[in-house]
Protein backbone atom coordinates (compact mmCIF):
# COMPACT_ATOMS: atom_id res chain seq x y z
CA UNK A 1 0.00 0.00 0.00
CA UNK A 2 1.53 3.52 -0.82
CA UNK A 3 2.39 5.91 1.56
CA UNK A 4 -0.29 8.04 2.17
CA UNK A 5 -3.07 6.18 0.71
CA UNK A 6 -6.02 4.38 2.63
CA UNK A 7 -6.73 0.78 3.05
CA UNK A 8 -10.39 -0.77 1.44
CA UNK A 9 -12.83 -1.06 4.00
CA UNK A 10 -13.21 -4.88 4.99
CA UNK A 11 -15.62 -5.28 7.31
CA UNK A 12 -16.02 -7.95 9.40
CA UNK A 13 -18.11 -10.20 6.86
CA UNK A 14 -15.07 -9.89 4.57
CA UNK A 15 -12.71 -9.66 6.58
CA UNK A 16 -13.35 -13.21 8.45
CA UNK A 17 -14.40 -15.11 5.01
CA UNK A 18 -12.53 -18.07 4.48
CA UNK A 19 -11.83 -20.89 1.48
CA UNK A 20 -11.15 -24.33 2.53
CA UNK A 21 -8.16 -25.46 0.51
CA UNK A 22 -8.68 -29.08 1.65
CA UNK A 23 -9.40 -31.52 4.44
CA UNK A 24 -9.62 -29.07 7.81
CA UNK A 25 -7.07 -26.31 6.38
CA UNK A 26 -8.89 -23.32 5.22
CA UNK A 27 -7.06 -19.69 3.84
CA UNK A 28 -7.83 -16.29 3.89
CA UNK A 29 -6.07 -12.72 3.89
CA UNK A 30 -5.32 -10.10 6.41
CA UNK A 31 -4.92 -6.36 6.19
CA UNK A 32 -3.42 -3.63 8.30
CA UNK A 33 -7.01 -1.90 8.11
CA UNK A 34 -7.93 -4.76 10.89
CA UNK A 35 -4.40 -3.70 12.72
CA UNK A 36 -3.86 -3.22 16.22
CA UNK A 37 -0.21 -1.49 16.64
CA UNK A 38 1.76 -3.58 14.28
CA UNK A 39 -0.05 -6.58 13.83
CA UNK A 40 -3.60 -7.86 13.65
CA UNK A 41 -6.28 -7.50 15.99
CA UNK A 42 -6.17 -10.20 18.30
CA UNK A 43 -9.84 -10.59 18.49
CA UNK A 44 -10.38 -10.89 14.55
CA UNK A 45 -8.17 -13.86 14.61
CA UNK A 46 -10.00 -15.35 17.52
CA UNK A 47 -13.50 -14.58 15.71
CA UNK A 48 -11.30 -16.55 12.37
CA UNK A 49 -10.63 -19.77 14.00
CA UNK A 50 -14.11 -19.86 15.40
CA UNK A 51 -15.93 -19.32 12.45
CA UNK A 52 -13.29 -21.61 10.64
CA UNK A 53 -14.05 -24.79 13.52
CA UNK A 54 -17.55 -23.80 13.55
CA UNK A 55 -17.61 -24.97 9.96
CA UNK A 56 -15.87 -28.62 11.09
CA UNK A 57 -18.18 -29.22 14.10
CA UNK A 58 -21.56 -28.46 12.00
CA UNK A 59 -24.62 -26.70 12.27
CA UNK A 60 -26.06 -28.46 14.64
CA UNK A 61 -23.69 -27.83 17.42
CA UNK A 62 -22.66 -24.34 18.27
CA UNK A 63 -19.70 -22.85 20.05
CA UNK A 64 -19.55 -22.83 24.08
CA UNK A 65 -16.29 -22.01 24.83
CA UNK A 66 -13.19 -20.85 22.98
CA UNK A 67 -9.47 -20.73 23.97
CA UNK A 68 -7.25 -18.60 21.94
CA UNK A 69 -3.57 -17.97 22.94
CA UNK A 70 -1.56 -15.53 20.31
CA UNK A 71 1.64 -16.45 19.79
CA UNK A 72 3.09 -14.20 17.51
CA UNK A 73 2.11 -10.87 15.78
CA UNK A 74 0.06 -11.50 12.62
CA UNK A 75 0.86 -9.20 10.26
CA UNK A 76 -0.86 -8.42 6.34
CA UNK A 77 -0.81 -11.37 3.91
CA UNK A 78 -2.38 -14.43 3.11
CA UNK A 79 -2.77 -16.59 6.34
CA UNK A 80 -3.49 -20.64 6.63
CA UNK A 81 -5.95 -22.30 9.69
CA UNK A 82 -5.50 -25.67 10.38
CA UNK A 83 -7.94 -27.75 12.45
CA UNK A 84 -8.09 -31.15 14.36
CA UNK A 85 -11.42 -32.70 15.48
CA UNK A 86 -9.93 -33.75 18.42
CA UNK A 87 -13.37 -35.67 19.14
CA UNK A 88 -17.12 -35.15 18.11
CA UNK A 89 -20.30 -37.58 19.43
CA UNK A 90 -23.55 -36.95 18.85
CA UNK A 91 -24.15 -33.85 21.10
CA UNK A 92 -20.70 -32.19 21.86
CA UNK A 93 -17.33 -31.54 19.52
CA UNK A 94 -13.58 -30.92 20.74
CA UNK A 95 -11.39 -29.41 18.13
CA UNK A 96 -8.29 -27.44 17.80
CA UNK A 97 -7.59 -24.80 15.21
CA UNK A 98 -3.70 -23.41 14.43
CA UNK A 99 -3.32 -19.89 12.57
CA UNK A 100 0.11 -19.79 10.77
CA UNK A 101 1.40 -17.93 8.36
CA UNK A 102 4.95 -18.52 6.06
CA UNK A 103 4.48 -21.73 8.03
CA UNK A 104 4.72 -20.62 11.70
CA UNK A 105 2.08 -20.11 14.08
CA UNK A 106 0.78 -17.36 14.87
CA UNK A 107 -2.20 -17.91 17.50
CA UNK A 108 -3.56 -21.11 18.58
CA UNK A 109 -7.30 -22.26 19.71
CA UNK A 110 -9.50 -25.23 21.27
CA UNK A 111 -12.80 -24.84 21.15
CA UNK A 112 -16.23 -26.71 22.41
CA UNK A 113 -18.93 -26.75 20.54
CA UNK A 114 -22.48 -28.44 21.37
CA UNK A 115 -26.03 -29.20 20.26
CA UNK A 116 -29.04 -27.56 22.70
CA UNK A 117 -30.06 -29.61 25.28
CA UNK A 118 -34.10 -29.15 26.86
CA UNK A 119 -33.59 -29.08 30.32
CA UNK A 120 -35.91 -27.98 33.28
CA UNK A 121 -33.59 -26.28 34.71
CA UNK A 122 -33.18 -22.43 33.27
CA UNK A 123 -32.56 -19.19 33.99
CA UNK A 124 -29.54 -17.01 34.75
CA UNK A 125 -28.25 -14.02 37.32
CA UNK A 126 -30.52 -10.96 37.09
CA UNK A 127 -28.88 -8.29 34.82
CA UNK A 128 -26.21 -6.68 36.12
CA UNK A 129 -25.11 -4.20 33.58
CA UNK A 130 -27.29 -0.66 34.25
CA UNK A 131 -26.19 2.09 31.27
CA UNK A 132 -27.85 5.08 30.58
CA UNK A 133 -29.68 4.85 27.40
CA UNK A 134 -27.59 4.82 24.71
CA UNK A 135 -28.26 7.99 22.62
CA UNK A 136 -27.50 9.98 25.87
CA UNK A 137 -24.24 8.54 25.41
CA UNK A 138 -21.17 10.32 23.36
CA UNK A 139 -19.11 8.44 21.26
CA UNK A 140 -15.22 7.94 22.33
CA UNK A 141 -13.65 8.50 24.57
CA UNK A 142 -10.58 9.19 21.73
CA UNK A 143 -8.22 6.70 23.59
CA UNK A 144 -10.60 3.54 22.19
CA UNK A 145 -10.23 4.82 18.15
CA UNK A 146 -6.57 4.40 18.22
CA UNK A 147 -6.20 0.77 17.15
CA UNK A 148 -6.96 0.94 12.72
CA UNK A 149 -9.43 -2.15 13.65
CA UNK A 150 -11.46 0.57 15.51
CA UNK A 151 -12.65 2.14 12.41
CA UNK A 152 -15.17 -0.73 12.13
CA UNK A 153 -16.54 -0.50 15.56
CA UNK A 154 -18.63 2.57 17.79
CA UNK A 155 -17.77 2.95 21.08
CA UNK A 156 -19.71 4.91 23.95
CA UNK A 157 -18.26 4.75 27.18
CA UNK A 158 -20.33 5.02 30.03
CA UNK A 159 -19.01 3.25 33.11
CA UNK A 160 -15.57 3.67 34.61
CA UNK A 161 -12.21 6.00 33.21
CA UNK A 162 -10.43 6.71 29.96
CA UNK A 163 -7.25 4.86 29.13
CA UNK A 164 -4.42 6.77 30.15
CA UNK A 165 -6.06 8.39 32.70
CA UNK A 166 -4.34 7.37 36.26
CA UNK A 167 -7.47 6.52 37.86
CA UNK A 168 -7.59 4.10 40.75
CA UNK A 169 -9.86 1.30 39.50
CA UNK A 170 -9.54 -0.43 36.30
CA UNK A 171 -13.24 -0.53 35.39
CA UNK A 172 -14.78 0.40 31.94
CA UNK A 173 -18.18 -0.02 30.23
CA UNK A 174 -20.82 1.02 28.13
CA UNK A 175 -21.91 0.57 24.16
CA UNK A 176 -20.42 -0.90 21.24
CA UNK A 177 -21.48 -2.33 17.89
CA UNK A 178 -20.00 -2.91 14.43
CA UNK A 179 -20.74 0.11 12.34
CA UNK A 180 -21.52 -2.02 9.31
CA UNK A 181 -24.19 -3.25 11.32
CA UNK A 182 -26.93 -4.28 12.71
CA UNK A 183 -24.97 -7.79 12.06
CA UNK A 184 -26.80 -11.26 11.75
CA UNK A 185 -25.55 -12.81 14.78
CA UNK A 186 -23.31 -15.61 15.59
CA UNK A 187 -20.83 -16.90 17.84
CA UNK A 188 -17.62 -15.34 16.78
CA UNK A 189 -19.30 -11.86 17.46
CA UNK A 190 -18.34 -12.85 20.80
CA UNK A 191 -14.46 -12.57 20.67
CA UNK A 192 -14.62 -9.84 18.54
CA UNK A 193 -16.71 -7.57 21.06
CA UNK A 194 -15.20 -9.02 24.37
CA UNK A 195 -11.63 -8.01 22.73
CA UNK A 196 -12.06 -4.51 21.16
CA UNK A 197 -12.03 -2.09 24.07
CA UNK A 198 -8.92 -0.88 25.38
CA UNK A 199 -7.84 -2.56 28.59
CA UNK A 200 -9.50 -1.76 31.45
CA UNK A 201 -5.77 -1.81 32.91
CA UNK A 202 -5.04 0.88 30.98
CA UNK A 203 -7.20 3.45 33.09
CA UNK A 204 -4.77 2.65 35.85
CA UNK A 205 -1.72 3.90 33.77
CA UNK A 206 -1.32 8.15 34.01
CA UNK A 207 0.44 8.11 30.42
CA UNK A 208 0.00 6.34 26.64
CA UNK A 209 1.45 2.28 26.88
CA UNK A 210 1.02 -0.15 24.35
CA UNK A 211 -0.24 -3.43 25.17
CA UNK A 212 -0.91 -6.86 23.67
CA UNK A 213 -3.23 -9.84 24.29
CA UNK A 214 -1.26 -12.60 25.38
CA UNK A 215 -4.56 -15.35 26.16
CA UNK A 216 -8.40 -15.12 26.36
CA UNK A 217 -11.30 -17.37 27.05
CA UNK A 218 -14.01 -16.86 26.62
CA UNK A 219 -17.43 -18.46 27.41
CA UNK A 220 -20.74 -17.93 25.64
CA UNK A 221 -24.11 -18.09 27.43
CA UNK A 222 -26.76 -17.23 25.38
CA UNK A 223 -27.56 -18.63 21.72
CA UNK A 224 -26.75 -16.34 18.90
CA UNK A 225 -28.74 -17.24 15.70
CA UNK A 226 -28.57 -15.92 12.78
CA UNK A 227 -32.63 -14.58 13.06
CA UNK A 228 -31.12 -11.99 15.55
CA UNK A 229 -29.54 -8.94 14.47
CA UNK A 230 -26.61 -7.76 16.84
CA UNK A 231 -26.75 -3.83 17.28
CA UNK A 232 -25.81 -2.00 20.56
CA UNK A 233 -23.92 -4.27 22.93
CA UNK A 234 -23.28 -3.78 26.39
CA UNK A 235 -20.10 -4.18 27.95
CA UNK A 236 -18.23 -4.25 31.16
CA UNK A 237 -14.88 -5.17 32.19
CA UNK A 238 -12.34 -5.19 35.38
CA UNK A 239 -8.61 -5.80 35.89
CA UNK A 240 -8.02 -6.80 39.59
CA UNK A 241 -4.49 -8.25 39.02
CA UNK A 242 -1.57 -5.88 37.94
CA UNK A 243 2.14 -6.57 38.49
CA UNK A 244 5.01 -7.43 36.07
CA UNK A 245 3.89 -6.10 33.32
CA UNK A 246 1.14 -8.35 33.04
CA UNK A 247 -2.86 -7.48 33.84
CA UNK A 248 -5.60 -10.24 34.05
CA UNK A 249 -9.22 -9.04 32.70
CA UNK A 250 -12.25 -10.28 33.45
CA UNK A 251 -15.60 -8.99 30.43
CA UNK A 252 -19.17 -9.51 30.03
CA UNK A 253 -21.07 -8.71 26.76
CA UNK A 254 -24.35 -7.86 27.55
CA UNK A 255 -28.13 -7.51 25.46
CA UNK A 256 -29.50 -4.00 25.62
CA UNK A 257 -31.67 -5.64 28.37
CA UNK A 258 -28.83 -6.28 30.70
CA UNK A 259 -28.95 -10.21 29.62
CA UNK A 260 -25.59 -11.60 29.54
CA UNK A 261 -24.15 -12.82 26.17
CA UNK A 262 -21.09 -13.94 26.84
CA UNK A 263 -17.73 -13.75 29.34
CA UNK A 264 -13.92 -13.62 29.40
CA UNK A 265 -11.03 -13.60 30.90
CA UNK A 266 -8.16 -12.68 29.42
CA UNK A 267 -3.96 -11.98 30.07
CA UNK A 268 -2.75 -8.96 28.59
CA UNK A 269 0.97 -7.80 28.53
CA UNK A 270 1.60 -3.64 29.43
CA UNK A 271 5.13 -2.22 27.35
CA UNK A 272 6.34 0.70 29.68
Amino acid sequence: MEKGAQPAERPFAVASAFQRRGPHRFALELTEDWYQGRAIYGGLSAAIMARVMGAEAGEDKLLRTLHTTFCAPGTAGEVEVHTEVVRSGRSVAFIRARMEQAGQPIAIATATFARQRRSSTQGYAPPSLQLPPVEEVPSGPEALYIPAFSRYFEFRQALGHSAFSGAEQAHVGGWCRLKEGPVPGQAALAPLFLDSWAPAALSRSPHWAPCASIDIFVQIHTVLGRDTAIDWLGYEARSEHLDSGYADEQATLFFPDGRPIASSRQLIAIFE
